[in-house]
């Protein structure tokens, strides 16, 4: 990671360069088409800025000076190659490359283009399929595209074996072991998802008993809980009342909260452990059953405290049997 705002004269790389448009889906938008079909397939475009090489023009922007940590000795000029971390301007035009080939190669990949174009949040590839079959055989179409554009796609992940299966082990991630038919628990952009059960679980640990609990300290570790979906909600929206409490109070940033914010908070610390206990299935229906029909059912609430929506997925089959499940949910302060 290399600093792009550090300033000098008032200027930096970031400040000069342009960032471009937002190319990359919404979080929340991947997420539900990652749950809406039964074949999850995980995928990591491997150092996806390093892909893309600089013009010549604009290596002098992106000087590095060298000592090998030897102060006495005069630094040495580097000029970078590829694009870095850190740039404001990567991320668009990472995107916008790799989307660009997939358009240049949809006709003879039309199943990896479409990964791309729904399924794609910067490096992390995570379509759902309807079928064991055309997982496989998007997973190849990714494969072949990625590598047309110099790039590979790696560390496959899916929650049925036969997909990995057709998967070269060096491909796989490490934690995949189908002789002993062990797939792991993976984060799929930050979210815990164990693709044995195929379901998402949650892990988080209470502060250390040296942790001093000021209004920034406990918005950092709250800060921490990576819930997109609104499935922690119920637990998260008292963590934002009691926040919204520090900040009727005046407190500074660094002051130690009094004596009855601190036992809240410790108090809500406390059942941290306790998420994991929730486990949320990945899929919004069930195997081995035909559909007869899906609808969507949204309920709302407020109190004088906060507001909430949630929306489920209620699915019928044609044996008759029934299953709802949360596809998401929201909440805000009064």
């Amino acid at each position: 990671m290399f600093d792009g705002s550090a300033p000098f004269e008032g200027k930096s790389l970031n400040t000069e360069a342009l960032t471009g448009p937002k190319l990359q889906s919404d979080v929340l938008d991947i997420f539900v088409k990652f749950r809406k079909e039964l074949v999850a397939l995980v995928g990591d475009i491997s150092q996806m800025y390093h892909q893309l090489v600089l013009r010549p023009e604009d290596r002098p922007l992106h000087r590095f000076l060298w000592q090998d940590m030897d102060l006495r000795k005069e630094p040495e000029v580097y000029e970078f190659l590829q694009f870095v971390f850190g740039g404001c301007y990567c991320p668009f035009c990472a995107q916008f490359t790799w989307q660009k080939h997939a358009q240049i190669h949809q006709e003879t990949y039309p199943l990896a283009a479409n990964a791309v174009e729904q399924h794609c949040y910067m490096d992390d590839l995570m379509p759902s399929l309807d079928s064991v079959k055309k997982a496989i055989e998007t997973r190849r179409q990714l494969t072949e595209m990625s590598d047309k554009a110099g790039s590979h796609v790696r560390k496959w992940v899916s929650n049925f074996t036969e997909v990995l299966s057709d998967v070269p082990k060096e491909d796989r991630a490490a934690e995949v072991d189908l002789e002993k038919n062990k797939l792991p628990v993976t984060k799929t952009m930050g979210l815990s998802w164990n693709a044995r059960g195929d379901e998402f679980l949650f892990y988080y640990s209470p502060p250390a008993e040296d942790f001093q609990y000021t209004k920034r300290n406990v918005l950092k570790k709250t800060a921490t809980l990576f819930d997109p979906l609104g499935f922690l909600s119920p637990f998260v929206v008292k963590a934002k009342l009691f926040m919204q409490r520090t900040w009727l109070q005046a407190l500074e940033w660094d002051d130690v909260l009094p004596p009855g914010h601190k036992e809240q908070w410790k108090s809500w610390f406390s059942e941290l452990p306790l998420l994991e206990e929730v486990k949320i299935p990945r899929c919004l229906k069930d195997r081995n059953r035909e559909v007869r029909s899906v609808s969507l059912h949204t309920f709302s609430d407020a109190s004088e405290k906060a507001y909430s929506a949630a929306v489920y997925s209620r699915h019928e089959y044609e044996d008759g049997t029934i299953t709802a499940r949360l596809v998401a949910s929201k909440t805000r302060l009064a």
